[in-house]
């Protein structure tokens, strides 16, 4: 019990585990996927329309998330006739 007792050694270890992990199970992978990627075998290339459109619609999803309305992105996704 003299390792919960001593302060030092305890957040220490504690400070350890979790950059230890961190590096795992979040960077180590981040790194290899960043390193070693290409497309799919059945990938193919959008078209002009669809890349206009991915265009206009990330951002107006990322402003919609950041502005809490969560439902308009599922009434665009699915084209609900009526906003929810």
């Amino acid at each position: 019990m003299e390792f919960f007792d001593n302060h030092k050694k305890l957040f220490t270890t504690a400070l350890g585990l979790f950059i230890g992990l961190t590096l795992i199970v979040a960077i180590f992978p981040a790194i290899n996927n960043q390193e070693n990627n290409a497309p799919l075998p059945s990938y193919k290339p959008l078209t002009d329309e669809a890349y206009l459109g991915k265009k206009v619609l990330l951002p107006m999803a990322a402003w919609l998330v950041t502005h809490n309305k969560c439902e308009m992105l599922i009434w665009i996704k699915f084209g609900a006739t009526d906003p929810v």
